[in-house]
């Protein structure tokens, strides 16, 4: 995510494992998705994906907490 307007554009990593630490019913979420070949296969095919892949507003929690934005950006651009 960047921040426009606040000088050089920012970018913000996060891990699956902070997603999951912030958000511990994500872990419950993903133990309730059904165990069948064509679940698993929109899971890793063509490439394993993390948690953000479902979760986009989580992940746009985590940027806003650990921003130190506190609501002075004007415009905030997600990408993916």
């Amino acid at each position: 995510l960047v921040v426009d307007g606040a000088g050089p554009l920012r970018y913000f990593g996060y891990t699956e494992a902070a997603m999951a630490e912030a958000f511990p019913v994500l872990n419950e979420l993903r133990a309730a998705v059904p165990d069948t070949q064509a679940v698993r296969d929109c899971f890793v095919l063509p490439c394993r994906k993390s948690l953000s892949w479902g979760f986009h507003v989580e992940a746009i929690v985590l940027w806003f907490r650990d921003s130190g934005v506190d609501g002075g950006a004007a415009v905030v651009w997600g990408g993916e």
